[in-house]
Order: structure tokens, then C-alpha cells, then sequence
């Protein structure tokens, strides 16, 4: 089961260098994993990880202030018998 591989997923970041972790449930109802590092390293390894589940994801930097900024990722699973549902 999907949501299963993000849980496990996010298991394995809690051991990282994260500074946040965010699990949601999406508009229409995906599931939404989103983790806030420092180190483009670990994003990387992170992505990684959502490759090899075969999870779709969205990798970028974001600024916070003038100097400092943060590597987000967000892995989805878009749950189509959900999504139909509120269609």
C-alpha cells in the first residue's frame, strides 16, 4: 500500500538532518509528505528514497529572509478512488 511506503519513508527521514516534517492529507485526497532540510545532501538522499518507491515528488529551495534558506520536498500519492468520489 502506498500511504504504508510513505509512513516507512517518513521513518527513515526522523533519522536524518531534517529540520521539519509535515504529513497531510491534500485537497483531493492525497496523501502529502512534506520534509524541510538544510543540507542539499540530504534532500537528495531523500528523493532517493522517493524514487525508489516509485512515489512522485517536488524537490526545491526555498529563501527564508535574505541569507538563509531551506531544501522542501514533497512526496504525494493522489488517490484517485477518493478524488472520484468528490468529483
Amino acid at each position: 500500500m502506498i500511504v504504508k511506503q510513505i509512513r516507512e519513508i517518513a521513518h527513515k527521514v526522523l533519522d536524518m538532518d531534517i529540520t521539519y516534517l509535515e504529513t497531510f492529507q491534500g485537497y483531493k485526497g492525497d496523501t502529502v509528505l512534506k520534509v524541510v532540510m538544510d543540507k542539499k545532501e540530504v534532500r537528495d538522499e531523500v528523493a532517493r528514497l522517493a524514487s525508489k518507491a516509485r512515489l512522485s515528488f517536488r524537490a526545491d529551495y526555498e529563501l527564508d529572509g535574505k541569507y538563509t534558506g531551506a531544501y522542501n520536498i514533497f512526496i504525494a500519492y493522489e488517490d484517485t478512488s477518493i478524488y472520484q468520489l468528490k468529483g
